[in-house]
């Protein structure tokens, strides 16, 4: 659902792919991509006040928004593709949490493989995660 609404959002204000404004719309004293980043608050914006999505009234909703004009850094080796673009959401839900598991299980296996001692590599690491995870 974020992808459509993101990508209707750029149809409708002329947004190209690569995150910048069409050079046909004046963007003001404005670099575009700093126009562009403000326009991502004011989609952000309307999804609120035209209530098209239901908030819960018992939960304060809030956005983070940050945007990174470079494409991800890609592992040799890893299991991501290398991409032009991403997307991340952190969320704070019961619903991620079979998503936290997976990558606790995804540490457990790198944890075991990296190094003789690996307690000494990731242990730091572990203890920052754990503390995620138990946070209420």
């Amino acid at each position: 659902m974020g992808n459509t609404c993101w990508e209707l959002y750029c149809l409708e204000h002329d947004i190209q792919p690569d995150g910048h404004m069409s050079s046909t719309k004046p963007s003001g004293a404005y670099d575009d991509s700093f126009t562009t980043f403000f326009n991502v608050n004011v989609a952000i914006s309307n999804i609120k006040t035209k209530r098209s999505i239901q908030f819960v009234d018992w939960c304060p909703t809030g956005f983070k928004v940050g945007i990174n004009y470079q494409p991800p850094t890609v592992v040799p080796g890893g299991d991501l593709a290398k991409v032009q673009r991403a997307v991340c959401m952190l969320s704070n839900t019961t619903a991620i949490a079979e998503a936290w598991a997976r990558l606790d299980h995804k540490f457990d296996l790198m944890r075991r493989e990296s190094s003789p001692r690996p307690e000494r590599t990731w242990l730091p690491w572990r203890r920052t995660t754990k503390r995620w995870q138990q946070a209420p």
